[in-house]
């Protein structure tokens, strides 16, 4: 009877010890995804057709309006290449400027859905329309040829 009653006792005393050893401490882990950097979300802005002189990263956060961005101006060689006399002039408009305001002919959105606008900051007074994709030309693009060299700032849902 004895070995029952300590064997009774043992297993009272392992339960209690159980219940009054502190609880383990909770940690919250997020999921890999959500601690891996997230890229950002950008467009392709160029100054010319074909993907030309390009700004290969403007930023596009959701929702955000967004200038055109600085590019530095064509190299001469580039310049002299170009054979069309509207080419040579846009070469010659944005050289004097030294920004993409108002200077890009083609752009791809790499997926998202945007507004480009003829005036900064997102106003629509002078116009703007809606792309999703690439365009290589706007120029070219049926609908969308007083756009080229006007564009002056967007936003991509």
């Amino acid at each position: 009877m004895i070995s029952i009653n300590a064997i009774v006792a043992a297993a009272i005393l392992a339960a209690s010890v159980v219940t009054a050893a502190p609880a383990a401490e909770l940690i919250a882990v997020a999921p890999a995804d959500a601690l891996a950097p997230r890229a950002e979300r950008t467009i392709k802005l160029c100054v010319h057709r074909r993907w030309f002189s390009c700004v290969n990263d403007a930023p596009a956060p959701p929702n955000s309006c967004g200038q055109t961005p600085l590019l530095k101006p064509p190299s001469f060689f580039f310049s002299l290449q170009e054979t069309q006399a509207d080419q040579i002039q846009e070469n010659m408009n944005y050289m004097s400027g030294g920004d993409m305001t108002d200077a890009v002919s083609s752009l791809d959105t790499r997926g998202f859905k945007c507004t480009f606008f003829v005036d900064a900051h997102c106003q629509t007074e002078s116009g703007s329309f809606e792309f999703t994709g690439s365009l290589g030309n706007l120029k070219k693009h049926t609908g969308l040829e007083y756009y080229q060299d006007k564009i002056s700032s967007y936003m991509c849902q």
